[in-house]
């Protein structure tokens, strides 16, 4: 078996800057995944006052089949981007049905609602919480 014994000075030099990039390289891995905060959104006790700017509606779909129900989500937020809960979320659609058209969001921020048209056409979903209506909205096109 052959081994390799660094005689050469530049040798020596590689070996000790592949030493030192890799103790560097350590400790940063180590800062990174020991010192990163745990669980991702942070929330808000429940009081906290909703935004209507950072509170935003999202559809599962923008374009679904006529009888076909479509996953809308609204996220509750504060002034800072954090989660609240215990906020009333009411939804209005220009045509269809939601399901429910009021509910509460969860400790994470988060409702549900469901929609679904036996019409075709293009319904318009607006969101409201106690600041008033949030910032955005969603259309909807059921297509035969």
């Amino acid at each position: 078996m052959v081994s390799y014994i660094a005689h050469d000075p530049m040798d020596k030099k590689l070996l000790g800057l592949i030493g030192v990039f890799l103790l560097v390289f350590g400790v940063f891995m180590s800062m990174l995944f020991f010192n990163s905060p745990r669980g991702g959104t942070r929330i808000r006790a429940a009081g906290s006052t909703a935004s209507c700017e950072n509170t935003y509606l999202f559809a599962q779909f923008l374009v679904t089949q006529v009888g076909s129900s479509v996953q809308l989500n609204v996220f509750v937020r504060d002034a800072d981007s954090e989660a609240v809960g215990k906020v009333v979320v009411t939804c209005s659609a220009s045509l269809g049905t939601l399901t429910p058209s009021q509910q509460t969001s969860q400790n994470n921020g988060s409702t549900t609602f469901s929609l679904t048209s036996t019409t075709q056409g293009v319904s318009n979903v607006t969101c409201s919480i106690a600041c008033g209506q949030i910032s955005n909205s969603v259309s909807v096109q059921f297509t035969l």
